[in-house]
């Protein structure tokens, strides 16, 4: 043996001296090293992969499945594999069905029938382009022009139907969606460009004045290598920082122009001055993530955007929770005030009617639920079955 090899072989005996082995168990040794055991199942699984690629022949796709059966070790069930998966990997469908026509098929016989279906397709192919009709020159005839008689249609400046504005039924109406008189709020829509349409608002459901100790979940995550606090609110459709973090912070990141659009709960739109991608840091992690920076004074919120890609410590997160809970001493003050009512044999209102006061013709306004953040999903559920 070379110093190379004997080397190897001196470091997979070890702490076993060479003299002490045999001359087979030196040979396993190398054996196992140099041709280890092949894992069946893989082995397996590529074979029953292999399918015949585009422009494969068959030939071709033959030899790759015998390469790919010689590691199987399928033993007597090897002629049964190789023709199931001959016939369940070819492209052509004319040729499986014709081979699953047939009784009592072997892996070469079907082979056989496949070369040779392969072999009169590629001779027809042959034959049909020396065989091609001569192409005859056809001459276009233009027709002549004819004179339209048709009048320019005029469309209703109400509704954009074909007929006279004065025929309009609803043409006295007030629209709903301009306020004007006359305006049908679909033809509006069906007005508007494409373009426009398709930049609907990310709402951002987010509530910004906070009253009392109600502060929120709060996260101290690391902007621009400085803890920024962050209230967590998975409503939020994307996260996003005040205009005097970014500037004290954030300054080197360039603010791109951002199309996105924030609404607040309430409907009031929210000033966005462009979008940055921010180096994050949270728990010793660095990201880059993108980030809203938003005009006026406002807390940075940490959207749901963020937890895709940021593992949040909900463990933390919950223990914080716990201690933003009003404390017991609040608690045993609010018992003392109301005992009576905490008494037993008080139970729920019954045949209560509550009444709304709205100003005299006040449109009323529609908001789609607030969606609930995942973490207290479980516990809202429970008190909504309690209410019914």
């Amino acid at each position: 043996l070379g110093p190379t090899v004997y080397g190897l072989l001196k470091s997979l005996t070890a702490p076993v001296k060479l003299l002490d082995m045999s001359f087979t168990q030196l040979t396993e040794t190398f054996s196992q090293h140099y041709k280890p055991k092949l894992i069946l199942t893989a082995e397996w699984f590529c074979f029953y992969r292999q399918n015949q690629e585009e422009g494969e022949t068959l030939a071709d796709y033959i030899l790759a499945l015998k390469l790919l059966a010689s590691t199987c070790e399928f033993g007597q069930f090897l002629d049964d594999a190789l023709r199931d998966q001959f016939v369940c990997g070819l492209r052509g469908e004319s040729y499986q069905k014709w081979l699953l026509s047939e009784k009592d098929l072997t892996f070469k016989s079907a082979c056989d029938i496949a070369l040779t279906l392969e072999l009169a397709c590629k001779d027809t192919k042959e034959l049909a382009g020396h065989t091609k009709p001569p192409r005859r020159a056809v001459h276009h005839v233009k027709p002549k022009p004819q004179a339209s008689s048709t009048k320019p249609k005029q469309l209703c400046y109400c509704c954009g139907g074909n007929h006279q504005q004065s025929t309009y039924g609803f043409r006295h109406e007030r629209c709903h969606g301009c306020g004007k008189i006359g305006h049908l709020t679909q033809y509006i829509m069906d007005t508007v460009p494409e373009a426009e349409q398709e930049k609907e608002p990310l709402e951002l459901f987010t509530i910004y004045t906070t009253q009392g100790n109600g502060k929120g979940i709060c996260l101290q995550i690391g902007l621009g290598n400085k803890p920024v606090s962050m209230q967590l609110d998975t409503g939020a459709s994307v996260s996003l920082v005040p205009e005097h973090i970014y500037k004290s912070h954030l300054s080197k990141c360039p603010l791109q122009p951002s199309l996105i659009q924030l609404t607040s709960y309430t409907g009031d739109r929210i000033p966005v001055l462009g979008e940055i991608q921010a180096p994050v840091t949270y728990e010793g992690r660095v990201w880059t993530l993108p980030l809203v920076v938003a005009q006026g004074n406002r807390p940075a919120i940490l959207g749901r955007n963020w937890p895709d890609k940021i593992k949040l410590n909900w463990n933390k997160i919950f223990t914080l929770c716990a201690k933003t809970v009003a404390s017991q001493d609040v608690v045993n003050k609010m018992l003392d005030k109301h005992g009576p009512l905490f008494q037993e044999g008080y139970s729920t209102i019954i045949d209560f009617k509550a009444k709304i006061w709205i100003r005299k013709g006040a449109t009323s306004i529609f908001h789609k639920p607030r969606p609930v953040p995942y973490a207290l999903k479980e516990p809202v559920e429970k008190e909504l079955d309690c209410l019914e």
